[in-house]
């Protein structure tokens, strides 16, 4: 490969060997011993030219293309956000360059072996490494929202749609992803610099006006996309790929199990979930943790019954004891 490319460059762009080769092929066509008379020769002459400026061309893309790529040259940057946030630097081949915990959260979390990977994998890690950590619980009745926001350092539309359509790509390979509810995001870099300068992660910093609260707080990822109507209010800036269908079954599942081991009766759960469509089990997932909760209250409050009852039965048998000082003392006057 590097003989070719050093023929290339010895030869295709020799200007002085081109031009000698396009009178080379003038004088074969007897162009250069007369003028040109009618449209019959020019043709000729602008067919040659042509096809140089053609063959120059080809061969600078050619070479263009086995030009290297500067691997620690960062092109992209993908923020990811579930409560660590970090930021992955991304290279022209989507190469890891650089990966950086954003807050004091993601400090714990391992990313070092992540350089060099793909940024789907990469992306793919740390995220199931945050629920290792115990940040993510596919197994609860929260819906679990992750935002991933790419950043194009050139503000190339391109950029954007490679980077996602890979992650999309690596949610369709990897169940624990399909688990989860991911949230796509478009970000300039006026964006990222401004949600910089206010501290805050920049996928939620394009919808700030949406997440930003009376407190001057920012609402989080899982608690403001799990409303509906602030799913609508931001569709234009953000794609969301679901839960699959399976997963939230398989967790309504586990929840009515859970239901079931503390004596309550999940019958009826179960028929509507049999056919339930994917908005039907949102409802019966929204029903049961209510009734989840109102049941773990129920077992907070007789636990602190019985630790009461126990306190008083203790307290009562102290003070009706022989061996307690005064009654020793009583006692010992009596003998007197």
């Amino acid at each position: 490969m590097n003989k070719i490319k050093k023929s290339i460059e010895m030869h295709a762009f020799n200007k002085d060997e081109l031009l000698s080769r396009i009178i080379m092929q003038a004088d074969r066509e007897g162009l250069t011993s007369q003028r040109p008379q009618g449209g019959r020769n020019m043709r000729k002459v602008f067919g040659l030219f042509a096809l140089s400026f053609a063959l120059v061309l080809a061969l600078w893309i050619g070479i263009s293309e086995f030009s290297p790529v500067d691997k620690n040259l960062v092109t992209t940057i993908v923020a990811i956000d579930i409560n660590p946030s970090f930021e992955v630097s991304v290279n022209a081949l989507d190469n890891v360059v650089k990966v950086e915990a954003v807050n004091e959260d993601a400090e714990d979390i391992v990313v070092d072996d992540l350089i060099g990977m793909k940024v789907e994998d990469a992306v793919d890690l740390i995220i199931q490494r945050a629920g290792d950590a115990g940040f993510i619980n596919i197994d609860d009745l929260n819906e679990d929202f992750v935002v991933v926001t790419s950043i194009s350092l050139k503000d190339k539309e391109e950029d954007h749609e490679r980077i996602q359509d890979r992650i999309q790509d690596q949610i369709k390979d990897s169940e624990y992803l399909q688990s989860l509810n991911i949230v796509s995001i478009k970000a300039t870099q006026r964006e990222k610099f401004e949600a910089e300068g206010k501290d805050i992660p920049v996928g939620l910093y394009v919808i700030n006006g949406y997440v930003l609260q009376e407190d001057g707080t920012y609402m989080k990822a899982g608690e403001f996309f799990s409303n509906p109507e602030n799913k609508e209010a931001v569709k234009n800036r953000i794609e969301i790929t679901e839960e699959k269908e399976l997963k939230l079954r398989e967790r309504i599942e586990k929840a009515l199990g859970k239901l079931e081991s503390k004596g309550i009766d999940a019958t009826e759960y179960r028929q509507r979930l049999e056919n339930a469509s994917m908005e039907e089990m949102l409802q019966i997932q929204a029903e049961i943790k209510v009734e989840s909760k109102q049941a773990e209250d129920a077992g907070n409050e007789d636990s602190d019954d019985l630790e009461n009852g126990e306190t008083v039965e203790n307290t009562e048998t102290r003070g009706n004891s022989d061996t307690s000082p005064k009654a020793n003392d009583n006692a010992g006057g009596k003998g007197n």
